[in-house]
């Protein structure tokens, strides 16, 4: 289980959940916080533009990154991608030599999740037991590697969830823990968890740190971002702190069309974070390859946008 130690200022209380949490404890010092990003597409990457991408996150002092493997279609082999896992494992090894640990995003998507495993999708039973063995053999084929905690599932999109849909996801991290004695965790939008009440309280019982997505901006605290407010943050702050585990924010960040702004708000949410004793923070997003595609890129091509100096 991942935890913390240290003392900080005690968080605000949460609203009401489904059953009842375990008394708040205090969240831990910005002493042993950590601020990185997440690498997406990059399977293309020759070995020349990882050691490239690799030693400019170095430079800026990551201590860890994160990367995605898309289960988007994947999931319905069973079988993580091949040409995946290679690169996955170069940049690990690369990483590792620099002092830099990885995890791994098995990152489902929207359409993913609401197409063939909510309660109304045909076949569904089909669909969530071959995710369930694409999560085991995901795992399996990091064997021999270190991989420092596991992100099993993103985004399940349902705003108030069926007893099977909160079962599914147990049985998601259950499978996980089949196959990894490494931390395990789900990501939840922010706006719409286990903290919030529309999911279990079990799952957040059940992983070993918490993951939220969020939006919201801490310059404009009283603005709700896709669900987000200041009241949620406080709430999975809680959650995570009462239960002797991290909170995770494995995605936050900006569009990038106005990069000052886009560094002006990572900078905020890292100083917000650092101030109310959140562990980890993971700006969305690193893509270097095809880098104009993505609207929140970090970076043009392999040369960062100054949002990525903010992290810190």
């Amino acid at each position: 289980m991942i935890t913390y130690a240290s003392q900080g200022e005690e968080g605000s209380s949460p609203p009401a959940s489904p059953s009842p949490s375990p008394s708040p404890q205090p969240p831990p010092s910005p002493s042993g916080f950590v601020a990185s990003a997440e690498l997406i597409n990059f399977y293309s990457m020759t070995s020349s533009e990882v050691s490239t991408f690799v030693n400019i996150i170095k430079a800026q002092g990551f201590t860890e990154i994160t990367l995605r493997l898309n289960a988007m279609y994947e999931w319905s082999n069973e079988q993580p991608s091949s040409s995946g896992v290679a690169k996955a494992k170069e940049i690990i090894t690369l990483c590792q030599s620099l002092g830099i640990a990885v995890n791994i995003d098995l990152h489902t998507w929207y359409t993913t999740w609401d197409r063939y495993f909510d309660d109304s999708a045909s076949g569904n039973s089909v669909n969530r037991e071959k995710y369930l063995n694409y999560v085991r053999n995901a795992i399996s084929a990091f064997d021999g590697y270190t991989v420092k905690a596991w992100m099993v599932l993103n985004e399940p999109q349902a705003q108030t969830a069926s007893t099977s849909e909160n079962n599914f996801i147990l049985s998601v991290i259950s499978a996980a823990k089949e196959r990894t004695q490494m931390p395990v965790s789900v990501r939840f939008m922010g706006g719409y968890s286990p903290s919030t009440g529309h999911y279990s309280s079990a799952i957040d019982d059940a992983t070993d740190f918490l993951c939220r997505n969020v939006y919201w901006d801490p310059r404009n605290p009283d603005k709700s971002v896709w669900g987000v407010t200041e009241a949620k943050m406080n709430a999975m702050i809680q959650a995570a702190h009462s239960r002797g585990k991290e909170l995770w924010i494995t995605e936050f960040g900006r569009h990038n069309s106005d990069q000052q702004d886009q560094a002006n708000y990572i900078r905020a949410f890292i100083d917000y974070a650092k101030s109310k004793g959140i562990d980890r923070v993971y700006v969305w997003v690193m893509q270097p390859e095809n880098s104009g595609a993505e609207p929140y890129n970090l970076f043009n091509g392999y040369v960062p946008l100054p949002a990525f100096y903010e992290i810190k």
